[in-house]
């Protein structure tokens, strides 16, 4: 399933600073990426990774669940923020307001990342707890 997704041309996954070495661990079951490098854990041991799965459909049993899944047994330390549709009736209607209802157009999701993590909120946070922006 984890593959699949990688395999579908309609589907985007990006990893941005520390994601990028979590994502550079998955380099086996994502087509084309045997060319990208391989990132190992710094001199401080640290070694961290945020990640946000978005899904269209529950997510209960969904992607962001076999991410989750997948990072537990390769023993990958994640921090996972999973977004999609509570395991409740949906009622239909245009997407743009269903995305809009579950948090799931990119000012929900933007939302959804500021208040999980607020520190990455502010350069200035970033700046003055040496962390990387």
């Amino acid at each position: 399933e984890f593959e699949a997704f990688f395999r579908n041309s309609a589907t985007f996954a990006l990893g941005v600073c520390n994601g990028c070495q979590m994502m550079s661990n998955l380099h086996e079951i994502i087509p084309g990426a045997g060319a990208w490098p391989h990132f190992v854990r710094n001199q401080s041991a640290q070694f961290e990774a945020r990640f946000v799965t978005v899904e269209e459909h529950v997510i209960a049993g969904g992607f962001g669940s076999a991410v989750g899944e997948l990072f537990s047994e390769r023993g990958v330390p994640v921090d996972l923020e999973m977004l999609g549709v509570p395991d409740e009736h949906v009622d239909h209607g245009a997407q743009s307001l269903w995305r809009h209802h579950y948090g799931l157009d990119p000012e929900g999701i933007a939302k959804a990342i500021r208040a999980r993590w607020p520190q990455l909120g502010s350069r200035s946070a970033a700046r003055t707890t040496g962390a990387a922006g």
